[in-house]
């Protein structure tokens, strides 16, 4: 197994369902960040994450390195336990954690608050200037997608198993690793301790984003005003046509390039509620309210 940095995301977790309440991420404290404007949006933010960690786990941040409380230093921060433990090593470890707090029901108080915490950050994540929305993608994304991302227990068992029986390592490639096909077929990664050679490379790293440019349907593309702008809900294409302007467009690549949090059945039901709800309210169709 490869990975950038050379570990794997945690185990399950408890937490109560459905969700309690934040103390310091709320919607009212976003509307009012908002309104304050987008300049300095994300660090303000990014300060109340930091707020929400110390109110429900004081020492976490504490137990980091000091850059933890900045953006560009959370994420290296947070990944720091785990990447001196080393890959596998660490999640042996904590796995025997995860197990004991979900046995005990017992929330383990600041993975519950980046779990959620990405729902406020997605609440401002479409007023970001551009070069605020790259800093979020560079520097905090990784957090919330590796909170995300928490694996089954079972499946971390059997990870660790093939680990211990030696046919199953974790290598780091780092940024910017390259990826090359070999001429007898097989693939050639660049790793930390120098090339590494395979004779199979599944790829699992999941869709990447794509502007609406790249759609399977130049016909369609052609008649878009303006091709490279995001897509953004309620998700109608923007189309010089006008009589063929009710277009929608959810598909998953496109939607990551505004919306990084878009995967899911919780999140594809909202964005088509917001498709049905927009079909609706047209002109020419009953009133939303009816």
């Amino acid at each position: 197994m490869v990975s950038k940095i050379g570990i794997m995301p945690e185990g399950d977790f408890y937490y109560p369902f459905p969700y309690e309440p934040l103390v310091c991420l709320t919607q009212e404290a976003m509307d009012a960040e908002i309104t304050k404007g987008v300049d300095g949006l994300l660090d303000r933010v990014f300060a109340l994450l930091c707020a929400e960690l110390d109110t429900v786990d004081p020492d976490y941040l504490g137990r980091l390195p000091e850059t933890g409380r900045t953006v560009e230093g959370f994420a290296p921060a947070y990944f720091s336990h785990r990447r001196e433990v080393g890959g596998l090593r660490a999640v042996k470890r904590d796995l025997a954690g995860s197990r004991e707090t979900m046995r005990r029901k017992e929330t383990i108080a600041h993975r519950y608050a980046l779990l959620r915490g990405h729902e406020a950050f997605d609440y401002i994540l479409r007023e970001l200037p551009e070069k605020d929305y790259q800093r979020f993608l560079d520097h905090l994304m990784p957090v919330f997608a590796d909170c995300y991302a928490a694996v089954p227990h079972l499946s971390l068992a059997r990870i660790i198993a093939l680990h211990d029986a030696g046919v199953l390592e974790l290598v780091a490639t780092e940024e910017g690793a390259e990826f090359s096909q070999m001429e007898d077929g097989g693939i050639a990664v660049d790793a930390e301790d120098g090339t590494m050679k395979f004779d199979v490379m599944v790829d699992a790293r999941g869709q990447a984003p794509a502007s609406l440019v790249e759609l399977p349907f130049p016909s369609l593309v052609k008649t878009l005003n303006n091709p490279a702008e995001p897509v953004l809900q309620p998700f109608a294409l923007d189309l010089a046509r006008e009589s063929a302007s009710r277009i929608y467009c959810l598909a998953l690549p496109q939607l990551l390039e505004r919306y990084p949090f878009s995967q899911g059945l919780v999140e594809c039901a909202r964005q088509a509620r917001h498709v049905s709800d927009d079909i609706l309210c047209r002109p020419h169709n009953r009133k939303c309210d009816e």
